[in-house]
Parts: structure tokens; sequence; C-alpha cells
């Protein structure tokens, strides 16, 4: 027994949100001061590449590891892994991080990296095999998605270039929010209005045709972000986009008035402006806002993990669906940040304070969120 009898690891989802939201704080500080050539590393690969391979398999990968092992989200009957086992998956995850900063052959780390996505990857296989439904086999699919998005990576970093894989990644993130975001919509808000019927809202016909539009609209821009005629595609997919949101509004009453819900409707925002700027970037042939567009889903992204971290906060501090007022500080702070990116992109990177106010609201986010929840998720339910 020991200390892996401790609360933290009783459930995947309690160490590895906490994990989640101290890694962001770490690696976009680390990624300041490698910038500013304050503190100086060998790594395998460019600094940049080194900050959207983080963003997407350190902290994303995190967030996906939480997200599918809470009771409402996960796979049918619970993730059977507890105590040392947990240990022994953070562990390896955390050697991820650590392996790119050791003098070690590239292949080596290559595959201590993807070590952990293969290994989340088997597990949730076994755990399909017990029990095979659509949730099941999405969250599947996520995961081999990750994978062979990680895999890409180390295949072009070959050659010293990673857009590709970088763009594959990013989209599995907005993959993730699309998928996840109306199943917990649902579920919560059956809760809230006691309405048994409301389930049905997450697997109708528009919400899956919606989604695979969008998945459609990705993969064109993982191609190429420049292809003609992409940018009209991309705003007829955030038309879609806004009805699912309009749709829900609808189906959910007034549920959606409530602060956790509020929370995923700003994150599905998020992917909403994300699809307008890549249209605009499209038509101006503009990297810098087609990298704003990466930073805009990444911090609808953080937005999205407050989201499932109040609703597995849920589970273990009885939290209302109304928010105390230093959670709402919290998520206002990613709204800020998401803003001041976007402003960032469309000045050509030339808004200097944009970007330390969007670096700010990030880290200041996701340390408001360390203080509510470590207490929370290291006591018993």
């Amino acid at each position: 027994m020991g200390i892996f009898a401790l609360p933290i690891f009783s459930q995947v989802f309690r160490l590895f949100f906490l994990l989640a939201c101290f890694y962001a704080i770490i690696f976009v500080t680390a990624w300041l001061l490698l910038q500013n050539q304050q503190v100086i590393f060998s790594l395998p690969f460019t600094l940049n590449q080194w900050h959207s391979h983080e963003l997407i398999y350190g902290f994303a990968v995190a967030i996906l590891t939480a997200v599918m092992t809470m009771p409402i989200t996960g796979w049918y009957g619970g993730f059977a892994v507890k105590g040392i086992a947990v240990f022994g998956l953070a562990s390896l995850w955390i050697a991820g991080r650590i392996v790119l900063f050791l003098d070690m052959p590239f292949f080596a780390i290559a595959l201590i990296e993807l070590s952990y996505l293969t290994l989340l990857l088997l597990l949730g296989f076994l755990m399909t095999l017990r029990h095979i439904t659509e949730r099941n086999v999405g969250y599947l699919l996520l995961v081999a998605l990750f994978l062979i998005s990680q895999i890409l990576f180390y295949w072009e970093i070959h050659d010293g270039y990673s857009e590709y894989a970088s763009r594959f990644g990013i989209a599995n993130m907005v993959y993730m929010m699309l998928l996840v975001s109306g199943r917990v919509m649902a579920e919560s808000s059956k809760q809230i209005l006691g309405n048994t019927n409301i389930r049905a809202q997450e697997t109708n016909w528009f919400d899956g045709f919606v989604i695979l539009a969008t998945l459609a609209g990705l993969c064109c821009w993982i191609y190429n972000p420049y292809m003609a005629w992409l940018g009209y595609g991309l705003l007829v997919i955030t038309l879609f986009n806004l009805i699912r949101l309009w749709r829900w509004a609808i189906a959910f009453e007034k549920a959606h008035y409530h602060h956790l819900l509020s929370v995923l409707h700003f994150a599905y925002y998020g992917i909403v402006l994300g699809l307008v700027s890549a249209a605009f970037a499209n038509f101006r042939n503009d990297v810098a806002l087609d990298l704003a567009v990466i930073h805009i889903w990444g911090l609808s992204f953080g937005i999205f993990s407050v989201a499932m971290m109040i609703r597995a906060g849920q589970t273990v501090m009885n939290l209302r669906y109304d928010l105390p007022i230093s959670l709402k500080i919290g998520y206002l702070m990613f709204i800020l940040s998401a803003i001041a990116s976007l402003c960032y992109g469309i000045a050509n990177s030339q808004a200097v304070l944009a970007f330390y106010i969007a670096i700010a609201g990030w880290l200041l986010g996701f340390a408001i969120l360390l203080f509510i929840f470590t207490p929370a998720f290291c006591k018993k339910q």
C-alpha cells in the first residue's frame, strides 16, 4: 500500500489533470527562457518545434488521458488502473518530457516518447474489448490519431521540418473538443434539468455530420492551409458549427446558462474563431495569422481543459455547476489570452504587448487551476 494508496493515485484523471496544469506553466516558461537565451539546452529539434510538440504531445496528451478516464467520459466500466499503475503511467509520460533534454540517440528518444501513447492505446484496446460501444471506439480512434501524428512528427523531423505533423496534432486537439463537448454538455444538462431524453442530442445525425465535415476541412488544412477554395469551405464549416451550438442551446433549454456549460461554449467558440481565422489566413496567404490559428485552438483547448477539470471536480469535491469567482477568473484569463493571441496574429507578430498578454493569461489561468484543484484531487472523495 504506502504512498500508492493516496487518493491522488486512486483515479488516473486526478494525477493527470494536475500534471497537465503544472506542465502547461513549465513548458511555456521554459520556452520563453530558451527563446531569450536565458537558459541553454541542446534539443533534438528547433525551439519552435519543441514548443508545438510539447503543447500537443505533452500537455494535450495528458488532458486526453485525464478526460477519457473520467467517470462521465471514460470507457464503460471505468479505467482499471490505480495505485502503482497510475504512478507508472505518469512516470512514462514524464520520461517523455525529460528525455528531450538528454544527450541520447535520436532513435532512443523517439522510442521512449512513442511508448506512452502506444501503452495508452493498448490499455484502451483491452478496455474496449470488454465492452465495445461507439464511445469506446471513439476514444480509441483519438488515441490512435495522436500516436500516428507523433510518429509522423519524428519521421518529418529527419528532414528538418514538422509542419504536417504539427497541424495534424492540433487537428487532433480540435477533434477531441468536437467529440467530447457534446457528450459532456448532454450529460451535464441531463443532470441540471433532470431530463433523461437529453442524451439523444449527443448522437443525432446533425452533430455527426458537423464533426465529419469539420474533420474533412481539417484534413485539407493539414495538407495545405493555402489550398484554393479552402477558405470558403472553412467558412461553411464554421456556419455548421454555429448551428450546432444553436441547436444545443435550444435542446438544453436554459442549462447552457450554467457556468460549467458556459465554459464549454466558450471553448467551442474558440474552435469557431480558429476556423474563421484559418479561412482569412487562406484568403490572404498570411503565415502570421495561420500561426495565430494554432494558438487560438491551443488556447480554446485550454478553456476546454478548464471545463473538464471542473466536471471532474464535481465528482471529488462536490463542486456546484455555478462556479466560484476564482474559477471564473481562471477561465477569463484563457479568454483574454485567446483574444490577445488573435490580435498578435492580425498585427503580423508586431504587437509585442499582445504576445505577452497571451502568455500571461495562459500562465495565470493554469496557476489558478493548480491552486484550486491540487488540494481537491489529493483528498478522498
